[in-house]
């Protein structure tokens, strides 16, 4: 399994045997980064009733990984995980699910297709950045979620009628599973859900539902909050006709104001993004763990609005002095590349507050420079090369955060770094002084 933390290998997931008895696995506690691909011998029952992946690394739910668990599962439990989003297919391929736990994890929002699963009798959300969903849907608990959901789908109509359908499906592969039938018999009713369900989807009569259809976006997100979440795709490009439909305003009705590419195999910021209306619209974009090699391209600098740059897990050592365009930049998150010094476009940014530098490999650093980047609050330096540190990053009081834990050098001492950065800073004026 793919680890995100270079240089940290996740835990295996046990080797695939047949249990055909068994009801309970819990695989809690772990590095695992996508769910292992479980599933009883094709010939045995399905029994499978509980799957428990507490505080492991699991950030997407792959449909053929899910598939073979719908046999039988009831109860999934993915509290303390780093998921991002569900696979729209979720109720087609899970019928049987009763309890589903998501507690603290990084979902925006969640399928409509939830709503479908008649069955389903506890959602737990707590501690996700919920956009598309409101709080008050959230807090009357598993029965309004749902409703609300279902009434999202595009057709009221194909809603009721493909809830009827996981409802008789689900039913049949309960029976099944009672009779002791064999896992491939009980897989082919939920697959048989999913068809059911997908053949309720109405053709799309909006350029909006065209995008949903086509490209698997989340309508809620887009329309509530302007973001588009185009992640974990690993493609290498993102597809034009999707931008160019994006960029028709006056069709769509939304503007596009934070993009997530993350998880891809991109070379650049795709080019459309770097021309109206993306140009003037984008304030959040993520680069994250894609493929950026060397100096970043200067394509980047075009988005005039531009609040939040995530670019890390890639393997950049510089950024273009176009980067000094960006005014408007607040927070630019860099960790895990392969920078050697601090980026000089930065020290021209008014509005920096945060730079996000850890595990690069810094070896110096300019403090008179950086004391005059005004704004800057937040400075994480943790694992780089610093052989020193200089007593004059101590008249840079506007720092509220440093972190310079895991470099190479002595002074301060790891129990002074641990007690914050007002006394760190305190102990580098000291020594000037001295």
């Amino acid at each position: 399994l793919e680890s995100p933390w270079p240089g940290r290998q996740p835990a295996r997931a046990p080797a695939r045997r047949p249990y055909p008895a068994l009801e309970v696995l819990d695989l809690s506690d772990n590095q695992l980064t996508d769910l292992p691909p479980i599933g009883a011998d094709p010939d045995s029952p399905a029994k499978l009733k509980e799957l428990h992946l507490v505080n492991n690394r699991i950030s997407r739910l792959l449909p053929d990984r899910l598939r073979p668990l719908g046999v039988s599962l009831r109860h999934l439990d993915l509290k303390r995980n780093c998921l991002s989003e569900l696979p729209v297919e979720l109720a087609g391929l899970l019928p049987l699910l009763e309890r589903l736990d998501l507690t603290n994890n990084d979902l925006s929002s969640l399928p409509n297709e939830l709503g479908l699963l008649t069955g389903l009798k506890c959602i737990l959300l707590d501690g996700n950045p919920l956009r598309a969903l409101r709080r008050e849907v959230v807090a009357r608990g598993t029965e309004a979620i749902k409703k609300h959901l279902a009434s999202r789908i595009a057709q009221p109509a194909a809603a009721e009628a493909a809830v009827d359908a996981a409802a008789a499906v689900a039913a049949a592969a309960a029976a099944a599973v009672a009779s002791g039938g064999s896992a491939t018999e009980v897989a082919a009713a939920a697959s048989a859900c999913s068809k059911k369900i997908s053949k309720k989807d109405p053709a799309p009569k909006t350029a909006l539902q065209a995008l949903q259809q086509q490209f698997g976006l989340d309508l809620g997100e887009l329309r509530v909050t302007g973001s588009l979440k185009y992640a974990d795709k690993r493609v290498a490009e993102v597809p034009e006709p999707l931008l160019e439909l994006l960029a028709n305003n006056s069709e769509t009705g939304v503007s596009v104001t934070r993009i997530d590419l993350s998880g891809n195999e991109l070379a650049g910021l795709p080019e459309r993004l770097a021309k109206p209306p993306f140009a003037d619209s984008l304030l959040e974009v993520s680069l994250r763990k894609n493929c950026l090699v060397g100096q970043l391209d200067a394509g980047v600098a075009q988005l005039a609005s531009l609040t939040v740059l995530d670019l890390s897990v890639n393997q950049l050592t510089s950024l273009p002095m176009e980067v000094s365009q960006l005014k408007q930049l607040q927070n630019l998150v860099l960790s895990y590349n392969r920078i050697a010094e601090f980026p000089e476009p930065l020290y021209s940014l008014p509005r920096l507050e945060t730079v996000l530098l850890a595990n690069n490999c810094i070896a110096t650093l300019q403090p008179d420079r950086l004391r005059g980047m005004s704004s800057l609050a937040t400075l994480d330096l943790t694992n780089n090369s610093l052989a020193t540190v200089p007593p004059q990053l101590g008249l840079c009081t506007n720092l509220r955060n440093l972190h310079l834990e895991g470099n190479r050098f002595r002074v301060p001492r790891p129990d002074q770094l641990a007690k914050g950065t007002a006394f760190v800073l305190e102990y580098l004026r000291n020594r000037i002084a001295g």
